[in-house]
């Protein structure tokens, strides 16, 4: 009896360390993400992945582009209807407009290695 019992918890120890092996570390947490029709934002801690919105633009159309870079890597792509519009690779703080070029679905990426921050990209409507 002893020996079956010494085996079933070496058994369950066994089975506890392999699960610890192959779990998924936890590497991604958003504190906010907000996304519209004229609105995208991510703020992050620990950003190890993509995140991604479309937009449906016209041309003229302003975007507002502010970035906050506190720690890590991040990398953010917009791409227009037929090719990329605007790549940073490894931000710091920013802020600035992209004036859109031609009507179409416009996908903006954030990307990013251990980032932590926020980036916005905001559809600058004319006041007047």
């Amino acid at each position: 009896m002893r020996k079956f019992l010494f085996l079933i918890g070496v058994g369950m120890i066994l089975s506890m360390l392999t699960g610890c092996l192959f779990m998924k570390p936890v590497t991604e947490y958003c504190i906010s993400r907000v996304k519209n029709e004229s609105f995208f934002n991510v703020d992050f801690e620990m950003l190890n992945s993509k995140e991604e919105h479309k937009m449906t633009l016209e041309k003229g159309d302003v975007i507002k582009i502010t970035a906050e870079h506190k720690s890590g890597r991040i990398d953010v792509l917009v791409t227009g209807p037929s090719d990329d519009i605007y790549k940073g690779d490894d931000i710091d703080d920013m802020e600035f407009t992209l004036t859109i070029e031609e009507d179409g679905v416009y996908t903006f990426e954030v990307f990013g290695k251990d980032g932590i921050g926020s980036v916005t990209f905001e559809l600058v409507r004319d006041e007047s």
